[in-house]
């Protein structure tokens, strides 16, 4: 990992693996058309690795040619009670707290676009969402939306928006240093509410290490049981 360098800070020298696991689907959400191409689905390997200078944690292994977004790419959560309440008041927060109504909201990643619906529905706002997987057909026209099928890039000229989101997308991005310049540039104005949300990275690490606990306790059991050092009895309590 010498020579790694962060794709946060771009520091060198200073990134340490913590977690490694190979063979594992390149892409999570893609959907397929039988069993055949699901079992040929291409794999990758993660090697979790944190940067000593700013504490950014990125896969060091990933391939950014593996990655493919595309409406094939199924992420929508929107069939969900539950997801579409929290969705909603994360939109009231926003147009309350903010006053978000009668503006322009810019969505990168807006997926399928449901929150940005959601979010222009509720506050009278007019949206632009970018995001390559996304569906028209998925989507009522007569809300003032405009979707790219783009990725929002260095490239990508924009009115500055009143609120420019970005939900659940930041983790998903190479070079976050570059792609936060982008969102500085195109949401340029003082009073522009720039809002993200990302992943709690202390539940995910949580769960992996829960994870490890399991099958390092399931690997001892069997040890000392294939070992004769006790039996199955002895281990209720472990």
């Amino acid at each position: 990992m010498e020579s790694t360098q962060c794709p946060n800070c771009r520091s060198s020298a200073c990134c340490h693996p913590f977690y490694e696991v190979r063979g594992v689907p390149t892409n999570s959400c893609l959907l397929v058309d039988d069993r055949g191409r699901a079992l040929d689905f291409p794999t990758g390997d993660i090697m979790l690795a944190v940067c000593g200078e700013c504490g950014f944690i990125f896969n060091a292994s990933w391939d950014p040619d593996r990655t493919i977004y595309s409406d094939q790419y199924e992420e929508t959560q929107g069939f969900s009670p539950t997801f579409n309440a929290f969705n909603r008041a994360i939109a009231e927060e926003l147009i309350s707290g903010y006053d978000i109504r009668g503006k322009t909201v810019l969505e990168i990643g807006c997926g399928k676009g449901e929150f940005l619906s959601l979010i222009c529905k509720l506050g009278g706002n007019r949206g632009i969402g970018y995001d390559p997987s996304f569906v028209p057909d998925r989507q009522r026209s007569e809300q003032d939306i405009r979707f790219v099928r783009e990725f929002f890039t260095g490239e990508t000229r924009e009115t500055a928006p009143d609120l420019l989101c970005c939900k659940m997308t930041l983790e998903h991005i190479a070079q976050p240093h570059r792609f936060l310049v982008s969102v500085r540039t195109v949401a340029a104005r003082q009073d522009s509410v720039i809002f993200f949300q990302v992943p709690d990275v202390r539940r995910i690490l949580g769960y992996l290490l829960r994870a490890l606990l399991v099958f390092q306790l399931h690997f001892a059991q069997t040890l000392v049981h294939r070992d004769g050092l006790c039996g199955p009895q002895d281990l209720d309590g472990l």
